[in-house]
């Protein structure tokens, strides 16, 4: 063999004898990571928990692998919730960024607890250079149960539907949390809730479901409502509207600027009754719920606040104020214009409010200091108390129902005016309100007092609130469809 195939030979086997006798390898040494979360990487605890130990991270230079003193680490919170609190400083401050310095052998350390969004949320320790940044990671669990949400909170049904409480078992930060929820009912009879929370309206009431769960406890409030529909406008479009405030169905838009007003319904249900004035002419309209109207003819006398009885067949009204006497006339005239019976010749100017029976024989009118009942039939005249004013008389007119204007109690009197008696009061702490009608059978009253409309028991006092939209949204004309 030649020297030089010899040389070739020996040298590579000479390095690796080399290398064997130095106890070296043939690969480069591998540096650790310039940064490294060595504490608390991984954690996994309950919302508002400390951190077993702070966040340490430690920094080596990236090439000779030696502790770097004194290197800014930056720790970011990566926000994955828009409250950006979840994790929290010992301040009591939410963790957006912040920096730290390592020590003498190359240690940055951050003490945290963890905020109260249950999830996994995530921490990066970053430095600046190559390969800087390690990142940790926090699984926050829900904690112990806190509060129980219900929905809905308030509501109002009609008698014979279902409707179904859903609850939340959340704890202090709002997190889901399990838990077995149970039911009561304040009135098991009339309003009962099953296991799964299904509330069935049985009879008309206030009811109130309490959900529990352990220590924790909410409550949800109910009105169950009598099965009846409201006259009401929405806007131009004058409609129906069931009591708890569902299924508006519009009958017919209305002109604003027509003259008509004092919508009622006719005593079958099936009609509504108005009064047009325009031109210096009064005249009594039906309209069907085709919407098609059909007018009677023009009434004898012109008059203002005109209301026409539930059976179509009078009309009561005002005149114009006399200018030479400051008096107007009250007049019950047939709504075809054929009889005509003046019930007051001389009223003071100020008479506001007149109001008629359904069979036409009874009208209430007068104003803020004086209100009269008068028998069309005998032309009797009984002098009624001024808060007594906006009354309403019952389908079979054997009574009325007014608002106290002093005290907001809503009473009921007989026609003959005795028997004056209080239904219910302290509904609301404004006093004004007025009657909107009875049901057919005299057992319920629909009245606004204060801010809010009420279906009250005309003989139980029982108070039932109406959606606040009523009187809202939808403006009431006339109550409970016959």
């Amino acid at each position: 063999m030649s020297a030089r195939v010899s040389e070739m030979i020996a040298t590579p086997i000479a390095a690796a004898i080399l290398v064997a006798a130095c106890g070296g390898s043939t690969e480069p040494r591998a540096l650790p990571r310039s940064v490294s979360i060595v504490a608390e990487r991984s954690a996994s605890d309950t919302i508002g928990a400390a951190l077993g130990a702070p966040v340490t991270v430690d920094v080596r230079d990236p090439a000779t692998g030696d502790a770097r003193a004194g290197a800014s680490v930056r720790f970011v919170a990566v926000h994955d919730d828009p409250h950006r609190d979840e994790l929290i400083l010992p301040n009591g401050s939410p963790l957006d960024s912040t920096t730290v310095a390592t020590d003498a052998v190359g240690r940055a350390t951050l003490a945290l607890r963890l905020g109260v969004r249950a999830g996994v949320h995530r921490l990066v320790a970053r430095v600046d250079g190559p390969a800087g940044a390690d990142t940790a990671t926090f699984n926050v669990q829900a904690g112990q149960p806190a509060s129980l949400v219900l929905a809905p909170r308030d509501t109002a049904v009609t008698l014979g539907e279902r409707f179904a409480v859903a609850t939340a078992l959340v704890d202090r930060g709002g997190n889901s949390t399990p838990g077995i929820v149970s039911y009561a009912s304040s009135s098991p009879v009339s309003c009962p809730i099953d296991p799964v929370g299904v509330v069935r309206a049985l009879a008309a009431a206030n009811c109130t479901i309490t959900a529990t769960a352990g220590v924790v406890s909410a409550t949800a409030t109910a009105t169950l409502l009598p099965n009846a529909s409201l006259l009401v406008m929405r806007g131009a479009t004058l409609g129906t509207l069931a009591l708890d405030g569902s299924g508006f169905s519009a009958i017919a838009d209305i002109d604003p600027l027509a003259g008509v007003g004092r919508f009622r319904w006719s005593a079958s249900g099936k009609e509504v009754a108005f009064t047009q004035r325009a031109n210096g002419v009064t005249r009594v309209g039906v309209l069907g719920f085709d919407a098609r109207t059909r007018f009677l003819p023009a009434l004898p006398i012109d008059v203002a606040r005109a209301r026409v009885s539930g059976d179509e067949a009078w009309v009561v009204g005002i005149t114009a104020v006399t200018p030479a006497t400051l008096t107007a006339a009250i007049w019950r005239l047939s709504a075809d214009g054929t009889a005509s019976f003046a019930l007051c010749a001389a009223c003071d100017f100020s008479t506001s409010f007149v109001e008629i029976s359904n069979d036409g024989r009874w009208v209430i009118y007068g104003d803020q200091s004086r209100v009269e009942l008068v028998d069309a039939a005998t032309g009797h005249d009984s002098p009624l108390g001024p808060e007594t004013l906006r009354a309403r008389f019952s389908a079979d007119a054997s009574r009325f129902a007014y608002v106290s204007a002093s005290t907001g109690e809503l009473r009921v009197r007989n026609t003959d005016a005795s028997g004056d008696r209080r239904v219910a009061g302290g509904l609301d702490s404004i006093t004004f309100g007025s009657v909107v009608n009875w049901s057919p059978d005299g057992q319920w009253i629909v009245a606004s007092i204060g801010s809010r409309y009420y279906v009250v028991g005309a003989t139980t006092g029982l108070a039932l609130p109406l959606p606040t939209s009523i009187g809202g949204v939808y403006a009431v004309f006339d109550g409970w469809r016959p």
